[in-house]
């Protein structure tokens, strides 16, 4: 887009009001980023606003990293006079984040470093859990064990629920070690965050806490992307932030797909209720450039809504022209059947001159994707896992490096700065010895528990319980003393010289970690092919160069670790926008790309195969909307259980090999050369087919075999 469209240029135009509220609808394929960007532009270059009175806040990594990612660009199109440096420094003032990263910025400026918890931190507290509670808490008889997501859930409802006659001893203790640990859940930051934002007072700590003091006071407009992610415990956070500033909102109510966590509609009314109504203005982006018109008119039968794309009866709006071809719709009642259309299409798509990387596949369920992206890569289709963070910062070896480096940190502060019994404040480290000493080959649960015990007992850190009490002393029972002591001695020289801190060099630093995890015989999990230890390598390189962009950015007075684990969650997301991609070489085919439906929110893909799977329930409404607008050119739904879809449904087969219109269609838009070729097309597709016996009676018997032979290995058992 070369200039805003009207409905764009209005919202563009719109003037900085303070202690006003607008409200921009903007559905699928609008240029939401653009016009939120050109806004932002608008404001700065015509002297508004200055850059650093700009906040923009959103509720997912991949929304702002798409930001940043496109602001230099967008100020490089706008003001060709400004140099790429004066750019980059405009950029780097304007206020972007998440909203639980903002929230955690404020609660480090004000109590110092957190930890928030996540799967391996719940498994890591699966650990305290004694046999008697799990019995209790698990519905078959012979059943003990309680999954991280499982436990993550109980504890949650527990804090929600229970009252002075309901407490549980163990999830009591739990709490407690949190607390003392600092380690709290994402509604706990932001509930930590509010109460820090509520209390500031202008007077004091103005040096100490220049964020805190920047939200509240300095930023003149706050942006919000994607209105329809928020729920209702963000609100006293929100109401904080935005004051008498200007609101500006961008999103679509049809795209909200997270209403476990609360009512979206709950939010919007309470931030319409900061404003008289003659101060909220309500806008809407009238175009769509992504989807075609086949596929917009499948979704709005979806939504029951004709007019969320008006753009077909208002002459000023944009749409795509027509290319004839609506999206494809299947019911195949075997799984296998299923799998075995989805390679038969894929192949026609890339003999047909598609990429392997213009390809989507969207499911409801992480175990769905999990096997379409094993079917794939049986066939040796490469495919790439569409996360909402950074692959490395899910890897559960990367994590216990990290929390090495926390126990490491935080016995160091204990031991160094405080003296006394002050429990409160020298047991942060317990969380961490708790996951690693768990990590540890041989040390198990009950050794782990009976020892937190004791150590709570005396009134003590677990470090300093270990550390300091003999082993001759220690509870009855604990197996594997010499791996314990391992871990002390193998540890404690490092804390005692402060080792770690006086490492500038980000490879020393890797290299010392995982040194460390050797020698306490941590075994890398889930690591036992090739392929995986290949996944654990790249990884390492990317935590490494996290490190290195630490050097760059990092405070004089502040070690590169205790810099990395107060940043490495934002540094990690700037490096994330800069990956170099392949796609520009035009004989590049990539990899299909594989997500959630949840996880594609906010990305476009040219060709997008939505799995329904092969049961009843039907896809939510708001989720297979979002699914479906996901598609720019083609969309395919195989066992999408929607009623509203019937009347478009065909009966006949759907191959597009000799449909060359549409290919001309298909890479005028994405602004490639084609030249059409029927015959080596039909050529290189005979040749697949005959090579893995595509969609064939001996291709499904073989695989289904495969499948009986795996599963016969378990019956055995």
């Amino acid at each position: 887009m070369s200039s805003p469209t009207p409905s764009q240029e209005a919202v563009i135009k719109y003037p900085y009001i303070p202690n006003s509220t607008l409200k921009v609808i903007a559905g699928p394929g609008s240029g939401k980023t653009y016009t939120l960007l050109s806004k932002v532009c608008e404001l700065i270059c015509t002297g508004a606003v200055r850059p650093e009175e700009i906040l923009i806040v959103s509720l997912t990594n991949k929304a702002v990293d798409n930001i940043i990612f496109n602001l230099l660009d967008m100020f490089d199109s706008s003001a060709n006079e400004i140099s790429t440096e004066s750019i980059e420094e405009i950029v780097s003032q304007i206020g972007i984040y998440t909203i639980h990263g903002l929230a955690n910025r404020v609660v480090i400026e004000n109590e110092g470093l957190v930890s928030v918890i996540e799967e391996t931190g719940w498994r890591g507290l699966l650990k305290l859990l004694p046999s008697d509670f799990r019995r209790r808490h698990t519905s078959s008889r012979s059943a003990t064990t309680i999954t991280p997501k499982e436990f993550e859930r109980m504890f949650k409802e527990y804090l929600v629920k229970k009252r002075p006659t309901d407490k549980d001893d163990t999830l009591e203790r739990i709490l407690d070690i949190m607390k003392q640990s600092k380690v709290v859940t994402n509604e706990d930051l932001i509930l930590k965050a509010s109460k820090y934002l509520e209390s500031f007072s202008t007077s004091q700590y103005m040096e100490e806490k220049q964020f805190t003091d920047m939200l509240l006071n300095r930023y003149k407009i706050i942006m919000i992307d994607e209105f329809q992610d928020l729920f209702p415990s963000l609100l006293p956070l929100l109401k904080t932030i935005i004051g008498g500033k200007q609101l500006i909102m961008f999103g679509d109510p049809q795209q909200s797909v997270y209403e476990f966590l609360g009512d979206n509609k709950e939010v919007l009314r309470a931030l319409d209720d900061l404003r008289p109504p003659k101060d909220i203005i309500t806008m809407q982006l009238r175009d769509n450039f992504r989807c075609t018109p086949e596929i917009t008119k499948a979704t709005n039968l979806v939504i029951g809504n004709n007019t969320s794309h008006p753009a077909d009866s208002d002459a000023d709006s944009v749409i795509k022209p027509s290319c004839m071809v609506y999206p494809c719709f299947v019911e195949i009642a075997d799984p296998i059947l299923e799998l075995e259309y989805l390679i038969d299409q894929i192949c026609q798509l890339v003999c047909s001159s598609a990429r392997l990387s213009d390809i989507a596949v969207l499911t409801r369920t992480n175990a769905q994707l999990a096997t379409v992206t094993k079917h794939l890569q049986s066939y040796g289709i490469p495919t790439t896992k569409l996360t909402t963070q950074p692959d490395w910062m899910n890897d559960k070896n990367i994590k216990i490096l990290i929390d090495l480096l926390k126990v490491y940190t935080f016995v160091f502060r204990e031991s160094s700065q405080f003296h006394g019994p002050v429990i409160n404040e020298r047991n942060q480290s317990d969380f961490s010895v708790i996951l690693t000493l768990g990590a540890v080959h041989g040390i198990g649960n009950q050794s782990i528990q009976s020892l937190f015990i004791a150590a709570n007992k005396r009134k003590v850190s677990l470090w300093d319980y270990i550390t300091q009490i003999d082993e001759t002393k220690w509870p009855p029972g604990i197996v594997n003393k010499a791996k314990i002591k391992n871990y002390t001695k193998t540890l404690s020289p490092l804390i005692a010289k402060g080792t770690l801190h006086q490492i500038s060099r980000p490879v020393d630093v890797l290299a010392a970690i995982t040194m460390i995890a050797a020698r306490l015989g941590i075994h890398l999990n889930d690591v036992k092919t090739s392929n995986q230890l290949k996944e654990y390598k790249i990884h390492l390189i990317e935590m490494l160069k996290t490190l290195k962009l630490c050097t760059i950015n990092k405070p004089d007075d502040v070690s590169l670790v205790e810099w990395f684990l107060e940043t490495y969650f934002d540094q990690s997301m700037i490096l994330h926008h800069n990956q170099p991609g392949g796609a520009a070489n035009d004989h590049f085919l990539g990899s299909v790309n594989i997500s959630t439906i949840h996880s594609s929110k906010g990305l476009e893909f040219p060709i997008v195969f939505l799995m329904g799977g092969y049961n009843s329930f039907p896809i939510e409404t708001n989720v297979l909307y979002v699914g479906m607008t996901r598609a720019r050119n083609l969309l395919y739904l195989s066992n999408v259980n929607n009623g509203k879809l019937n009347s478009m449904m065909s009966k006949k087969p759907f191959s597009l090999l000799k449909n060359e219109e549409f290919w001309k269609y298909y890479n005028t838009d994405l602004k490639r050369p084609f030249v059409p070729d029927l015959k080596t097309t039909m050529l290189n597709y005979n040749k697949l087919q005959r090579k893995y016996g595509i969609f064939t009676s001996s291709r499904t018997y073989s695989t289904r075999a495969r499948l009986m032979l795996k599963m016969s290995k378990y019956i055995a058992k």
